[in-house]
């Protein structure tokens, strides 16, 4: 059963959004009879090696992502109405734009994640989603970074209409708004990122959006 794999796929992309790179690196392969939680697995990998700006480590997943694309191993899935090809992409998209944020290169990353979040949007209905993020909170991350607030707080604002109550958007939104001056706007946001949040907010900074 196709779809059963993205909870095979589910632990990497916690861990991609979790942990330190060393142990997401450390984590082992699955299954090779897994083929989309082995791409998710390569996608966690390249984000470990964009936060460690290893670029060879990193170009070496985004080609085994693309090698797994052309396999035929993603077959099965898509035959059972499972977007995997378009996944595929996504993850190597959204791993390109990570990598450009980590150079500090967020003109790139901002059409990285625009291309993410177009791929994201044709993905048919899933729940939970297929993607396992908005990626329009990245985008609000990378242009905010890129020094346009208000561009950002308009992508924090969408990927608050995909996942309300979202912590990393409000977070990226109330310091958007802060950021343009707007005090009541930033004041309701961060309101709402405190009864949102659980965890310690001294781990959350703009480049892990």
């Amino acid at each position: 059963i196709g779809w059963i794999q993205a909870i095979d796929a589910a632990p990497y992309l916690a861990m991609a959004q979790f942990a330190a790179p060393a142990e997401v690196l450390a984590m082992p392969a699955p299954d090779a009879r897994l083929a989309y939680a082995t791409g998710m697995w390569r996608y966690a990998r390249a984000t470990a090696f964009a936060d460690l700006h290893d670029w060879k480590g990193f170009e070496s997943e985004i080609a085994a992502i693309e090698t797994l694309k052309t396999s035929g191993a993603l077959k099965s899935l898509i035959d059972q109405g499972v977007p995997a090809l378009d996944l595929m992409t996504l993850a190597q998209t959204v791993a390109r734009g990570r990598f450009a944020v980590a150079q500090g290169l967020y003109a790139d990353a901002i059409g990285f994640y625009t291309s993410a979040a177009q791929i994201e949007a044709t993905l048919p209905y899933q729940e939970p989603p297929y993607w396992y993020f908005p990626v329009r909170q990245s985008l609000g991350a990378a242009l905010f970074l890129a020094g346009r607030p208000a561009d950002a707080s308009q992508a924090f604002r969408e990927a608050l209409i995909q996942a309300p109550n979202n912590g990393w958007a409000l977070y990226g939104l109330a310091r958007s708004e802060a950021a343009l001056g707007h005090a009541p706007e930033a004041a309701a946001a961060r309101a709402a990122f405190s009864r949102a949040w659980m965890g310690d907010r001294r781990w959350l900074r703009m480049e892990r959006l």
